[in-house]
C-alpha cells in the first residue's frame, strides 16, 4: 500500500521528420486524451477500481531547425 504523492509521467514525441513536419505545418494546439485506471486500497479492503479520463491540450511551435542542425 502506498500512502504518499506520487507521479505519473509519460513522454510525447512528435515526429521530426520530412512527413511529420508536413503534417503539423498548420496546426498550432493538440489534444492528448487518455485514461487513468487505478485501485485505491486501505489495510483491510480494495476498493472498486476506478477510471478517469483526462485530457491535455499543447501548443505546437515549428521545429528550430537552424540551432538543431546536425553536426
Amino acid at each position: 500500500m502506498y500512502q504518499h504523492p506520487f507521479r505519473i509521467v509519460q513522454d510525447v514525441t512528435l515526429d521530426p521528420s520530412k512527413e511529420g513536419t508536413a503534417a503539423l505545418k498548420d496546426v498550432t494546439s493538440l489534444t492528448i486524451t487518455g485514461r487513468f485506471d487505478y485501485q485505491a486500497c486501505d489495510d483491510t479492503v480494495c476498493f472498486t477500481p476506478q477510471s478517469v479520463s483526462l485530457s491535455w491540450t499543447i501548443g505546437v511551435k515549428p521545429l528550430d531547425r537552424e540551432r538543431a542542425k546536425p553536426h
